[in-house]
C-alpha cells in the first residue's frame, strides 16, 4: 500500500499523513508504526525525517540519498494521539 506520494517543490517541505486505520495499523490504540519508506527519482542529495505530527523534528534522519538514487528503509515511527506522521524532506524532490 502506498500512503505517500510526494511532489515536493521547496526545501524543508513536509508531508503529513494519517497512519492509523491504514495497512493493518489499528484505528485506535497504536503507539508506533513500522513503515517502508522509499525515495526515487531524487533531484538532489537529501534526507527524510519521520516523526509524530506536532512533535519536534528529531536530529537523526530515517532515509538518506544522493541525486538520482532510489533508496528504501524500514522505519519505526512513534505515533501521537492523532495517528498522524510528518515526513520532512530537506532538499530536492523525492517521489
Amino acid at each position: 500500500m502506498q500512503w505517500i506520494q510526494s511532489r515536493l517543490r521547496r526545501p524543508v517541505a513536509c508531508i503529513i499523513t494519517t497512519v492509523t486505520g491504514q495497512g493493518g495499523v489499528p484505528a485506535t490504540g497504536a503507539t508506533a508504526a513500522v513503515l517502508n519508506v522509499t525515495a526515487t527519482n531524487t533531484t538532489a542529495r537529501s534526507y527524510l525525517t519521520l516523526h509524530a505530527d506536532g512533535e519536534s523534528e528529531p536530529l537523526a534522519s530515517n532515509l538518506n540519498w544522493r541525486a538520482g538514487e532510489t533508496v528504501a528503509n524500514l522505519v519505526t515511527v512513534r505515533l501521537g494521539p492523532t495517528g498522524v506522521v510528518e515526513v520532512a524532506n530537506a532538499f530536492g524532490v523525492p517521489r
